[in-house]
């Protein structure tokens, strides 16, 4: 066969780009490897995965092709970024939080605020909301509030009607954080539970984010974060509809990332595992379920609530503007952690 100068030049850069895959594909798994096996030595490993990026080594590749035809952001990312510490801020941003007074969503409240956001939360519960705000007032954090039950439709417009008064038409952040579970064998469920679940974990986020839209759009620059679960990634022993919820959250996180992209809307979603918060608690108190969630864990424990929020701010600030459709999960490992040898 022979290769004429063109032909081999192609030929060169092709097993080029093969190479990198490959490379890149080992790096992805000696990242999961070391951080299940160097856990134990308090050491995390974790790998980013750039798209086209504004750097010397792609520059003859971007000067024959803009990559735009197949960026959904319509863009490549700045290798140095834009903005200085202002990346790094969520001052002068709004968000809604729904189910901001315990939990992930208590910690996701006061992690926005602490950033500088101006935060409005929701509960069920007034006598609690009211308590709350209560003290985010004495710590100095801009924080309001409304009564709203986010599985009820009607409820649900009335908060985004809200929302639009006190914002003037404009929000950047959106966190669909409500949900709840009820933990049978799937043979068990029944109508109303199927009903239940999917209207507070799945309908209440797609709806929500339906009528967030335009106050996104209009911010010139928005995110919206879903409140997943490890249990819609892998499956856990949780609940079926509850996984199914979660994992139709994920997939909602990448369409509309895709969908809304041209309106300056990035969408992703954050997948948490043990977490000690209130819905977790009567789980991790017994002994034998906190035992195998240290066993299957690399980490060897059970997660903070700010270790969750602290990705979910990070999400919403500029700094991470080139991130959208992700599924990010909050797990000390537990995802990716695979055969297990004797315990000793």
């Amino acid at each position: 066969m022979w290769l004429g100068s063109c032909e081999l030049k192609e030929f060169i850069e092709m097993l080029f780009y093969l190479t990198f895959g490959w490379f890149s594909r080992a790096i992805n798994q000696l990242t999961r490897n070391l951080a299940c096996e160097w856990a134990k030595d308090n050491i995390r490993c974790n790998a980013i995965a750039p798209w086209y990026i504004k750097t010397s080594m792609v520059e003859q590749t971007l000067s024959r092709t803009t990559g735009n035809n197949i960026n959904i952001l319509k863009r490549m990312a700045e290798a140095d970024g834009n903005g200085g510490l202002n990346r790094w801020s969520l001052e002068g941003m709004t968000a809604l939080v729904t189910g901001g007074t315990k939990g992930l969503g208590h910690a996701v409240v006061e992690e926005l605020a602490e950033l500088g956001a101006t935060v409005h939360t929701c509960s069920r519960n007034e006598a609690e909301l009211n308590k709350c705000i209560h003290e985010w007032e004495i710590k100095g954090f801009k924080v309001s509030g409304s009564v709203c039950d986010a599985s009820s439709r009607a409820e649900r417009e009335k908060l985004m009607s809200n929302v639009s008064s006190l914002f003037n038409g404009k929000l950047n952040i959106l966190i669909n954080n409500v949900g709840t579970n009820v933990m049978k064998p799937t043979l068990e469920y029944n109508e109303e539970d199927f009903s239940f679940l999917m209207a507070t974990n799945f309908e209440s986020a797609y709806h929500l984010s339906q009528l967030a839209h335009p106050l996104l759009k209009t911010s010139g620059a928005a995110s919206i974060v879903f409140m997943s679960s490890v249990a819609g990634v892998v499956s856990v022993e949780v609940g079926s509809i509850y996984a199914g919820t979660k994992g139709a959250m994920n997939q909602l996180a990448k369409n509309l990332a895709c969908e809304w992209a041209r309106d300056n809307i990035r969408a992703n979603s954050v997948a948490p595992w043990a977490i000690k918060t209130p819905l977790a608690e009567p789980y991790l108190s017994d002994e034998k379920f906190s035992e195998e969630v240290r066993f299957r864990t690399p980490m060897g424990r059970a997660g903070e609530p700010k270790e969750v929020s602290s990705l979910i701010a990070f999400l919403c600030m500029p700094a991470a503007s080139y991130i959208t459709g992700q599924t990010i999960c909050v797990d000390g490992g537990y995802t990716v952690n695979g055969f297990f040898f004797p315990r000793t």
